[in-house]
């Protein structure tokens, strides 16, 4: 007969917890050193180790990660993947912070979150790498134990600013649900409550005004381009996005397409800019014209524009720089989609139908009337009266 091997009563106390923990069929073994959880039940049979030394001061962090591993596989997860999942953290609790930041990068660019938010490559390095950056060096050095604490040091280079200190606060925060979802993170210790949330966030910054550009502005500014090629191509592209009210980055998504309700073909734009967890829709652009220039050399055609280039181009020109100045000391907010915005304002003061508008700008009426005030209902009605009683 096989020589039965003592156990010690520490192991047998850990294994029968765990039976009436989980029931027949959960158990452990010491494998190099480690424990190691095996399933063998009717319904489900896999292994995964528990990252945690063979010893006694090791169960009760054990028994913790069995039972995350349990519930995670009764909601349809493997033995090993509820394994990844639970046991992330460190004998103290703590994940490698490195490795979840990389894994988070990875996740937001390529799955997104809960509600598939995949995110662009320059939205991870604008709003996201920064702040997940320093998080990490700060948990890194042991400076924060808890969700609070760590946020309130993340903010403290952007405390000045509002909306990057609310990006700071959005960004660290979903880095720290991600390691308690993924990482086997404490949740109880790193979930930030809601209202602390609010608190470091602050008051929210006052909404900027939108700058609009009269047809006297717009023209002037052409002819202050010049003629060199880069201010023809410019030059172009500017009248085109006066016409059709397009954003920068549109004027590389153009040509035209035929509809078989028309003999003649349509500018249209295939951008489709992301809007949360969805994208807008391609559309047909609907002309509109400053009052008496009807130019018959617009071109649809424009050579790759880098992110940002117009913004850099027209920030060199001394007319962008004085009707910055000029807008700026009233209040209002002059960038590249003034075009956009000017023509959002022309088209309401012509009275378009508010679904003409909002489908030529490619977005909603909710979206078009929360960032246009004259594009609301009242202002669309008070436009109707006025040009009524006029």
């Amino acid at each position: 007969m096989p020589v039965k091997k003592n156990v010690e009563p520490w192991v047998a106390g850990f294994r029968a917890t765990l039976k009436t923990l989980c029931g027949r069929g959960w158990s452990v073994q010491e494998e190099k050193g480690h424990i190691r959880l095996n399933v063998r039940t009717d319904a489900i049979k896999g292994q995964c180790a528990l990252k945690l030394r063979w010893e006694q001061s090791a169960v009760p962090l054990a028994l913790k990660r069995v039972e995350k591993i349990q519930a995670l596989v009764r909601a349809g997860s493997s033995v090993k993947d509820a394994g990844s999942i639970a046991c992330g953290t460190d004998d103290e609790g703590r994940c490698n912070w490195d490795e979840a930041a990389e894994a988070f990068k990875s996740f937001k660019l390529t799955k997104g979150g809960p509600r598939g938010k995949v995110i662009l490559s320059r939205t991870w390095e604008n709003d996201y790498a920064k702040p997940v950056a320093l998080a990490v060096q700060l948990l890194n050095s042991g400076a924060a134990n808890s969700a609070y604490e760590l946020v309130e040091q993340v903010i403290e280079p952007w405390e000045e600013t509002s909306r990057f200190r609310h990006i700071a606060v959005n960004s660290t925060d979903l880095f720290l649900r991600h390691c308690t979802r993924f990482h086997g993170l404490d949740a109880s210790a790193w979930a930030l409550h809601p209202d602390e949330k609010a608190e470091l966030k602050g008051p929210v910054a006052e909404q900027r005004r939108k700058a609009v550009m009269d047809k006297e502005q717009m023209l002037t500014l052409l002819d202050s381009l010049g003629s060199r090629s880069e201010a023809r191509m410019w030059r172009d592209a500017i009248k085109t996005m006066i016409v059709y009210g397009l954003r920068p980055a549109e004027l590389n998504h153009l040509s035209w397409r035929s509809d078989p309700r028309l003999d003649k073909r349509l500018p249209h734009c295939s951008y489709q800019k992301p809007s949360g967890i969805y994208k807008t829709t391609e559309r047909f652009l609907d002309p509109s014209f400053l009052e008496g220039e009807q130019w018959d050399d617009l071109t649809l055609r424009f050579p790759s524009l880098q992110r940002g280039r117009l913004n850099r181009y027209l920030a060199r020109q001394p007319y962008w720089q004085e009707l910055r100045e000029e807008f700026a000391a009233s209040g209002k907010w002059l960038r590249p989609y003034v075009f956009r915005d000017s023509y959002s304002y022309r088209v309401h003061a012509e009275n378009r139908p508010l679904s003409r508008i909002c489908a030529a700008m490619g977005h909603d009426p909710t979206t078009h009337q929360h960032y246009y005030e004259w594009g609301r209902e009242s202002a669309v009605v008070d436009a109707a009266v006025a040009a009524a009683t006029a």
